[in-house]
């Protein structure tokens, strides 16, 4: 198949694939004095499109994007796109940024090599981007290193920017270490005024991965768009129950009643528990609170244990 180019109206299309080569071995390859061969069997990433070089390309000087050729320097080799052309065109040139015409949202390098003293190409001196890859292993299999191996025997840890963001234990089981968890509680007694919501002063973290509990305020904030899941629970304290009267619970998503429960109290000076339990899309900055409602007539408690707290997961 030829060369292509597919564009995207986001980012999507190339999700896993950032500069993949799915053979091991150099990118370009040297020819003669003045070519040099763009390898096949390469998917590569620029910006909003996907380039696929299906076979070997043989590229020359009547690539350089300006000048003549000069003795001693170091060209980088680039493959472009175009607005409306599926086909890529590759581009030799001095800039290590983007070729003359391009910019990063156009182009992408994908190797080097130097020319010599009398101005032809140093058959030693060719290397992929940046440097070229070095293979890693998982096990008993050696693949690229922004590649995750399909057939592993050892653990698999996966890193972006530092951080660890994927785990898959030999077991098979996986974990996402950054993914978003809370659980906060109610330190101390808490009394509810009757028939009035009042938000649950939940200011004692026993989990808080990406730090997005405010105990100040005692509210969740999400960092992070997604979907989330919430399961919040209130303990009446029992010498405040009233029998045959109504104890309810309220998840706030800024600060609007999103999800609630209630529960009849069968007797007086029972413990009663609340809990309530909700899915919910959030964006990054909104919050969430637990809040309570009785109306026994007169102000009932709280107890502050686990059995009052909030609990958010971010699911997807």
């Amino acid at each position: 198949m030829a060369n292509r180019v597919f564009f995207a109206s986001d980012k999507s299309l190339a999700l896993a694939v950032d500069h993949t080569v799915y053979r091991y071995g150099t990118t370009l390859e040297y020819v003669d004095a003045s070519h040099i061969k763009v390898k096949g069997n390469q998917y590569i990433r620029i910006d909003q499109a996907l380039v696929v070089i299906d076979t070997d390309t043989t590229i020359g000087w009547e690539c350089l994007d300006t000048g003549s050729p000069e003795a001693s320097k170091t060209y980088h080799v680039y493959v472009c796109i175009q607005s409306g052309n599926n086909e890529p065109i590759f581009r030799i040139s001095l800039s290590d940024s983007a070729p003359s015409g391009f910019d990063t949202t156009t182009s992408r390098e994908i190797g080097t090599f130097q020319t010599d003293s009398s101005g032809d190409i140093d058959p030693n001196s060719i290397t992929g981007p940046s440097g070229g890859w070095t293979p890693k292993v998982h096990g008993n299999e050696t693949h690229t290193p922004d590649m995750l191996p399909l057939d592993t025997s050892s653990a698999i840890n996966a890193y972006m920017s530092g951080n660890k963001w994927l785990s898959v234990a030999t077991s098979g089981i996986v974990g996402l270490p950054k993914q978003s968890v809370s659980y906060f509680r109610l330190g101390t007694e808490q009394s509810i005024s009757d028939s009035t919501w009042t938000k649950v002063a939940l200011d004692t973290v026993i989990i808080d991965r990406q730090s997005e509990v405010d105990t100040t305020n005692n509210r969740w904030t999400a960092t992070e768009d997604g979907t989330y899941f919430m399961y919040g629970i209130l303990r009446w304290k029992a010498t405040t129950v009233v029998g045959g009267k109504t104890y309810q619970i309220a998840i706030y998503k800024n600060g609007v009643n999103v999800m609630s429960a209630l529960f009849v109290a069968p007797t007086s000076g029972a413990g009663v528990s609340s809990l309530v339990c909700l899915v919910q899309d959030l964006s990054a900055g909104d919050y969430v609170e637990l809040w309570a409602w009785h109306n026994s007539g007169a102000a009932a408690s709280l107890v502050a244990h686990a059995g009052t707290s909030l609990s958010v997961i971010k699911v997807a």
